[in-house]
C-alpha cells in the first residue's frame, strides 16, 4: 500500500534538518565525473519517476550500499 504525504514548508525543513543529509552538490559533482554515459537513463521512463516529476514532492530512492544510487 502506498500513501502520499504532503508536508508544509516548515515540516519539510524540520525533516531535512533531522535527516542531516550531507551537502549533495559535492557528492553530485564527484559522481557526475565518474559515471558512465547513459547511466540511469532507465529511471527517466519509470512510471513512479514520471508521476513524481509531474506532481513534485520528495522522491525516495533506496537500495543496498554500493548499488549506484549516487550515480542516478
Amino acid at each position: 500500500i502506498h500513501k502520499n504525504y504532503y508536508l508544509s514548508s516548515d515540516e519539510e525543513k524540520k525533516l531535512q534538518d533531522w535527516l542531516a543529509a550531507p551537502n549533495c552538490s559535492i557528492n553530485y559533482s564527484t559522481a557526475l565525473n565518474k559515471r558512465a554515459p547513459e547511466t540511469g537513463q532507465w529511471i527517466l521512463k519509470d512510471p513512479v519517476y514520471l508521476k513524481w516529476r509531474k506532481q513534485g514532492g520528495i522522491l525516495w530512492l533506496q537500495g543496498q550500499a554500493g548499488s549506484g544510487k549516487t550515480f542516478l
